[in-house]
């Protein structure tokens, strides 16, 4: 079998090595240019008109920006063709808008669909080893200055996409007083420098007792969800948010987000449809004072989703395994929403909690689908 596998790779190596050599060329520029910049080559380039545009091709080759654009650009014109209320229609539909949308590659990644200077100059000089899901963020904020550092990028999307999820998981729209009050605070990270962020984050560390590190993807997205938490917005520095952002916590907002908790402590949050995961190992939150505890225990803000649970827009799951412990959010379709252990730190029990109820989550999706069917 071994005899038979390596002479079949050697004769499959051939092949292809005889079929590049016929390929045209700028098809190849492009397309390596995109795997090696997003580890994947999206549908959009089996259509053979993105090579017509020259000046597309030439920039995906040269700029990684380009490359990243072209490779969001099916799932930013998903959303807006959504959000427009066009609907998506058929893949053939999506994809003309996409190939309409690249005529400017820059305006993709805009959320007033047209280049501006400061998006231009960051993409021109986008920084390295950012997760190209995040950079998505990028078609939903507006840049007011330029941004080349790679912790400043990454909190300023990841401050963005915070709000987005909040704004969704309580049905929020985006032009609601608390979310317009938390999108003026997305721009203090606009401002922020490296060192300020660093800063923040030793400040945030050392009051949740644990140490955040800039190194660490998830520790600045820990600190960054800490200081968005905060609901009304700040005129200053990034520092000052943090000493309010720590202040607010400490006031009980963690544990005790209005005044008359103690009142529906023992109110029951609703129940999922279909039976609890059968695994011992995870817990559902099935009440207010439960969840208050699970957000002191965790040092986490899962108490602000307690009128969400209670009107049923999310269930919360308690998770330990191998003396790790964490906190799970799925949607109310059976979306996976979130899963972090204490100070919002991914830990064995995170990874754990969020397979078992992956699985969970697909036979909620699976029981709301033929409701909806029905």
């Amino acid at each position: 079998m071994r005899l038979l596998v390596k002479a079949l790779g050697r004769a499959i190596a051939t092949h292809c090595e005889s079929l590049l050599e016929k390929a045209d060329p700028r098809v190849l520029a492009v397309q390596k240019g995109v795997l090696r910049t997003c580890r994947r080559v999206d549908n959009i380039f089996l259509d053979s008109r993105i090579y017509r545009n020259r000046y597309l091709a030439k920039d995906v080759a040269t700029y990684r920006a380009a490359a990243v654009s072209v490779a969001l650009a099916p799932h930013v014109e998903y959303d807006r063709a959504i959000e427009d209320g066009r609907g998506w229609g058929s893949r053939c539909a999506l994809q003309n808008w996409v190939l309409d949308a690249l005529e400017n590659w820059q305006a993709v990644l805009s959320p007033t669909r047209r280049a501006y200077r400061s998006l231009s100059r960051t993409l021109m000089q986008l920084p390295s080893n950012i997760p190209i899901d995040l950079l998505k963020a990028l078609s939903a904020v507006e840049l007011e200055c330029p941004i080349f550092d790679r912790v400043v990028l990454i909190a300023v999307l990841q401050s963005r996409d915070h709000l987005y999820s909040v704004c969704a998981e309580e049905h929020l729209s985006l032009r609601n007083a608390t979310a317009m009050a938390r999108e003026a605070n997305v721009r203090l990270f606009m401002h922020a420098s490296r060192s300020d962020i660093y800063r923040v984050m030793q400040i945030i560390g050392n009051e949740l007792q644990c140490e955040l590190s800039p190194r660490r993807l998830e520790d600045i997205g820990s600190a960054v969800r800490y200081l968005m938490d905060y609901p009304d917005a700040h005129h200053g520095r990034l520092q000052g948010l943090a000493r309010k952002s720590i202040e607010w916590h400490r006031d009980g907002a963690i544990y005790e987000l209005d005044r008359d908790a103690s009142s529906h402590l023992d109110q029951s949050t609703a129940r999922p449809p279909i039976e609890m995961p059968a695994d011992p190992n995870v817990t559902f939150l099935a009440s207010i004072r439960e969840i208050y505890r699970e957000g002191k225990e965790m040092h986490s803000c899962v108490a602000g989703l307690a009128d969400a649970a209670s009107a049923g827009r999310v269930y919360l799951f308690h998770c330990e395994h191998n003396g790790h412990r964490a906190t799970i959010q799925v949607g109310p379709t059976g979306q996976f929403v979130e899963a972090s252990g204490p100070c919002n730190q991914q830990n064995q029990a995170s990874a754990y909690g969020r397979k078992v109820l992956l699985t969970w989550g697909e036979r909620l999706a699976s029981r709301d689908h033929r409701e909806r069917v029905l």
